[in-house]
């Protein structure tokens, strides 16, 4: 699930340097004053900070994200806490997955189930030594970054050794969706505050141990997470930064997406396989295999039009969605926009983006399980503007003068249940506080069902 990891290049970035204060402008101007010396301090600068926040914000909350980061102290919410101080724990089901999520983390190559220990060193951002494990502890990382002082390991280890697992049915599913409000920029660039909508793309799971609950956002980039530019040549860019971004539940948001809009098919392509082994969801699996496969999706499917969701948090109509990528007749892909940009130097026009495509092959690379990533650079002189501040089926003629292609993309963030709790607090069979709910579930279809009872909370797991 886990492709092209290790980026040389670094995969977000912090807007350009205000020289002096180390903080960032939110709108700057190429300015051709600027010293040679001016430029090289600002360019180090920048360099250091998308290498630090490429790392960092995969270990804080999706909010802790900050421009003026080098003072400051983070508490760490990857996995979950640790019965020792200073220790977080993170369930996986196997060693390879565990090698896999580690080199995502510090997005390395060649980090796999065989590695034996592993070191990443960098001054602008810290260390971390992984080392395989044995027996319960499929793997650990010690931990050394200057700013996560309470964060001093990691350790990879199954699901079946959770403690604490809950018991009974979480609260929200697949698909579920709620909204809560943030400040962006609006028109001419003046701050509003506009709902965002967040989608669960893996629910909480007790026999797992998967205590928190997981969630993707595509439809509004925050002011925190936009670089406005205005350059010399009064072309306008509002470039995504700080995404925080996580490959697995990208991987997830793909899957669910297709598995919404083609319930049947998404069925008979996981039925008809050759590999008996295709992966399917977290608490999903073959006992009871048409209501899980085909009925949910299905329910969902009828929710979300009922709810008006594909408008809401993907921004564009139903039909578009399922015509633009998840009809199985032509091309189905999911677009998206990840990590941020990067744009290397003050006095340079280049900018790249990262975007990975999820679509559908054959056998076991069904079902959106086709991965492709790209890196993808222009020369911004000769672009006159790029907006990614709300993608889907808007700005899309924006999208052929920098991707060469007008299919429909979106900007992701990603964020768990106890990071949009506006208390920091998360219990799995009881609501997020500080959202609101759009789309739920067992609300919609099972509005009078006690919970405490579900027939569909199952203790074995197919993934």
């Amino acid at each position: 699930m886990m492709t092209k990891r290790g980026y040389k290049k670094v995969l977000m970035a912090v807007a350009v340097v205000v020289i002096g204060m180390g903080m960032v402008s939110c709108v700057d101007n190429i300015d051709n004053s600027t010293t040679p010396s001016d430029n090289q301090q600002a360019d180090a600068q920048q360099a250091r900070a998308e290498k630090y926040w490429a790392i960092v914000s995969q270990l804080v909350d999706v909010d802790d994200y900050t421009d003026d980061y080098e003072g400051k102290t983070f508490e760490p919410v990857y996995g979950v806490e640790g019965s020792e101080v200073g220790t977080r724990y993170v369930y996986t089901n196997d060693a390879a997955t565990a090698a896999a999520r580690f080199a995502d983390l510090v997005e390395q190559e060649g980090i796999d189930e065989t590695t034996e220990k592993y070191t990443f060193d960098d001054p602008d951002v810290g260390t971390l030594i992984y080392t395989k494990g044995s027996g319960r502890f499929l793997a650990t990382v010690d931990v050394d970054i200057k700013q996560i002082p309470s964060l001093k390991k990691i350790v990879y280890m199954p699901g079946a050794y959770a403690n604490g697992s809950f018991q009974g049915s979480a609260y929200y599913r697949f698909g579920d969706v709620v909204k809560r409000p943030v400040v962006a920029y609006g028109e001419n660039n003046a701050e509003e505050q506009v709902d965002e909508y967040w989608i669960c793309v893996r629910p909480s799971f007790g026999p797992e141990g998967k205590g928190d609950s997981h969630w993707v956002c595509l439809n509004m980039l925050p002011k925190k997470n936009t670089w406005y530019y205005k350059a010399s040549n009064n072309n306008e860019y509002w470039l995504p930064k700080g995404l925080g971004t996580n490959k697995e539940h990208m991987q997830n948001l793909a899957e669910m997406l297709y598995a919404i809009y083609n319930p049947s098919q998404w069925e008979k392509n996981i039925r008809d396989s050759t590999n008996k082994n295709l992966k399917m969801f977290y608490d999903f699996h073959r006992s009871n295999w048409n209501y899980h496969n085909q009925h949910f999706w299905q329910a969902v499917q009828d929710a979300w039009k009922e709810h008006n969701i594909t408008s809401l948090a993907l921004n564009m109509d139903n039909a578009d969605a399922r015509r633009n990528f998840l009809d199985y007749a032509t091309v189905p892909n999911i677009r998206l926009l990840y990590k941020g940009y990067s744009w290397w130097t003050m006095t340079s026009w280049n900018c790249t983006l990262y975007e990975v495509r999820y679509t559908t092959g054959y056998e076991d690379r069904v079902n959106m399980h086709v991965e492709i990533s790209r890196e993808v650079p222009k020369n911004m002189e000769k672009i006159a503007k790029v907006d990614c501040r709300k993608l889907g089926q808007y700005n899309v003629a924006n999208y052929s003068a920098f991707f060469g292609d007008n299919y429909p993309r979106w900007t992701i963030r990603h964020a768990t249940g106890k990071e949009l709790s506006s208390t920091g607090r998360y219990n799995q069979k009881q609501p997020i506080d500080g959202v609101e709910e759009v789309y739920r579930y067992y609300s919609h279809v099972f509005s009078t069902k006690d919970l405490g009872d579900n027939p569909e909370v199952t203790t074995e797991n197919k993934e």
